[in-house]
């Protein structure tokens, strides 16, 4: 995957509402944001909702009641109205789904965009909507690491068999298979720590960072350096080469004492980001973006000044 030299720039939408009224919007924004020459699109998700994302979000947009559409369906919708954007799920919670799905949903996605998917997965955090799809809430870290295994084995084999506690796949064929060779990169969301370490080292090609845990830190960018650090060091004494991890985070508006969006020193931050090592800074549209006729001149001004 071609990495541009300034650090890759993209846009990140989950729930909207404010800026975008309806979601085939997302389409037109998609389109602009390639025309502008952005790198990536993301969107996240939730299949459910409950009033505890309100609380996880901090922020009026993220609640219960917004609009979160299905990421691998959106992105498939984009991929057709675009040819170089990549696209993003930041983050896709794997463990309420079998296996196989998750496979088969991520390589239609990737074979329709003609390889442009990049996949960003998560274990899940909200234990009311595990429960609504009938996930044990408790087993969601052994699913999550054993669908991944089994989707590299049906990224690439054919037929494929693959047997864990979980799972349990014996001589079948999930087509069509990837365009990007292996599979999409993976990006892994999870909080800084050993166990995180280990997934991504075993199972990923990237850290997806959250950065509202990481501006909680004491020091964020010590956390945030210590943390890229310690990734990279797993890395090479599991024998892969660190040079190709990837390293994605949603950047966020800085406010003045008053309040009010300081753009140039966010757009200074994306700037500090990459220069630590970040290869992909999303723009976190529900951030900076509070009505629809807001939305097209501040993607203009961000390009104007980023790209």
């Amino acid at each position: 995957m071609p990495r541009p030299a300034r650090g890759g720039l993209g846009i990140s939408i989950s729930a909207h509402g404010r800026f975008i009224t309806t979601t085939r919007e997302l389409l037109d924004v998609a389109r602009r944001a390639e025309a502008l020459g952005f790198d990536q699109i993301s969107i996240g998700e939730h299949v459910l909702l409950t009033v505890e994302v309100a609380g996880r979000g901090g922020s009026s947009w993220h609640n219960e009641t917004a609009s979160w559409p299905d990421p691998l369906v959106t992105l498939a919708a984009i991929a057709a109205v675009t040819e170089r954007l990549r696209l993003c799920t930041s983050i896709y919670i794997v463990p309420l789904r079998p296996a196989a799905a998750v496979a088969k949903m991520a390589a239609t996605v990737d074979a329709i965009s003609g390889g442009r998917l990049t996949f960003g997965v998560g274990a899940g955090w909200q234990e009311r909507e595990f429960a609504a799809v009938g996930v044990a809430f408790a087993e969601r870290f052994g699913r999550f690491e054993d669908a991944l295994r089994a989707c590299k084995v049906l990224w690439t084999q054919a037929p494929a068999t693959f047997h864990s506690r979980t799972v349990n796949l014996e001589e079948v064929w999930c087509l069509p298979q990837p365009v990007q060779v292996g599979g999409p990169p993976i990006l892994m969301g999870g909080e800084p720590g050993p166990s995180l370490h280990r997934r991504v080292t075993e199972l990923a090609d990237g850290w997806i960072v959250r950065a509202d845990s990481i501006r909680r830190a004491a020091d964020p960018d010590a956390e945030l350096q210590r943390t890229m650090d310690a990734i990279r060091a797993r890395f090479v004494t599991a024998g892969r080469d660190p040079d190709r991890l990837m390293f994605q985070i949603g950047g966020y508006a800085v406010r003045d004492a008053a309040g009010r969006i300081d753009h140039l020193a966010s757009f200074d931050r994306v700037r500090a980001l990459w220069g630590m090592g970040l290869t992909m800074v999303q723009l976190s549209l529900a951030e900076f973006v509070d009505s629809p006729e807001s939305l097209a001149p501040f993607l203009e001004m961000a390009a104007r000044e980023l790209l």
